[in-house]
C-alpha cells in the first residue's frame, strides 16, 4: 500500500482567487510532506485540462491520491487531511467534497432512476459520509491511482480522454444529451462498480459573484468565522 500521499491538481483560465490561493498555501503549511506537488494546468478547455493533470499525475512518483479542486473554492487547512481520513476508512475510489452549486444545489449526485442522469442530493446533513454516489462536482474530488489506471485501461481505446470525457447519453424522453465532465467521470466509474462516497465535513465556499454555501452548512460556516448565511456574502476565517 502506497503512503498516505496526495497531488493536489487545479484548472485555471490564467488567474485563481485569493481566497483559493490563501487556502492552499496554508493547507501546504499544515499538511506538511503530505502534499507531494501541485499540478496547476492553464488551459479555456476545462474537460482537456483535467485529463492532463491527470495523465501528468500518472507520470510522477507513485502517490497515492489526487486531488482535483477548482480555483474558486476556499478550503478550510485540514481539508486535505480529513479526505483522505475518509477516503482510507471507506475504502472509497473517489470522495466528493460538497458545495453550493449556483442555484445553492449540493454538488453530490445519486443517480435518476429513470434516466443515466445524477440528481443533485436534496436532503443533505453536515458531518456526514454518503455511500454509493451517482457523481459529484470535480470543485473537491479525491481519486485513488489504483482507480485512475483501471479507468485508463478501460477507456483508452473508446475515448483520448478516459476520465473526463463527455459522454452521450439518453434523457428521459429518449433524447441525446450530453454530459458534463465531471459527471461523466462518476457515471464511468459507476460503471466499472467503483466506490464513490460524498463528504459533507468539509466546508468549501465557492467564490462566485458572492461565495456560496450550501444551506444546510450555514452553522459550520458561522463557527469557523464565516459570519454569514447561505444567501450573504462570506469568507473562512483567517489564521
Amino acid at each position: 500500500m502506497l503512503p498516505a500521499h496526495v497531488v493536489v491538481g487545479f484548472h485555471h483560465w490564467g488567474m485563481v482567487t485569493a481566497k483559493f490561493c490563501y487556502s492552499l498555501a496554508r493547507a501546504i503549511s499544515y499538511e506538511g510532506g503530505r502534499i507531494k506537488g501541485c499540478l496547476d494546468m492553464p488551459s479555456p478547455y476545462t474537460d482537456e485540462a483535467r485529463n492532463k493533470i491527470v495523465e501528468t499525475f500518472l507520470k510522477m512518483p507513485e502517490t497515492e491520491f489526487l486531488l482535483m479542486v477548482d480555483c474558486d473554492i476556499e478550503f478550510e487547512k485540514d481539508a486535505i487531511s480529513k479526505s483522505i481520513w475518509v477516503a482510507q476508512n471507506t475504502e472509497a475510489d473517489v470522495l466528493w467534497g460538497n458545495y453550493a452549486l449556483g442555484g445553492f444545489s449540493n454538488s453530490l449526485f445519486s443517480k435518476d432512476p429513470e434516466s443515466d442522469f445524477g440528481v443533485a442530493l436534496a436532503e443533505a446533513k453536515a458531518n456526514k459520509v454518503y455511500e454509493g454516489l451517482y457523481a459529484g462536482g470535480t470543485g473537491w474530488c479525491l481519486m485513488r491511482r489504483t482507480h485512475l489506471l483501471k479507468m485508463q485501461e478501460k477507456f483508452k481505446d473508446i475515448d483520448p480522454w478516459p476520465w473526463f470525457g463527455r459522454d452521450l447519453i439518453k434523457g428521459r424522453s429518449g433524447e441525446l444529451v450530453r454530459m458534463g465532465e465531471d459527471l461523466t467521470f462518476g457515471k464511468r466509474s459507476w460503471d466499472m462498480g467503483a466506490k464513490q462516497v460524498g463528504y459533507t465535513g468539509l466546508l468549501l465556499l465557492h467564490h462566485k459573484t458572492q461565495p456560496l454555501c450550501p444551506p444546510f452548512m450555514s452553522e459550520m460556516a458561522k463557527e469557523f468565522g464565516a459570519g454569514m448565511s447561505s444567501l450573504q456574502p462570506a469568507t473562512l476565517k483567517q489564521e
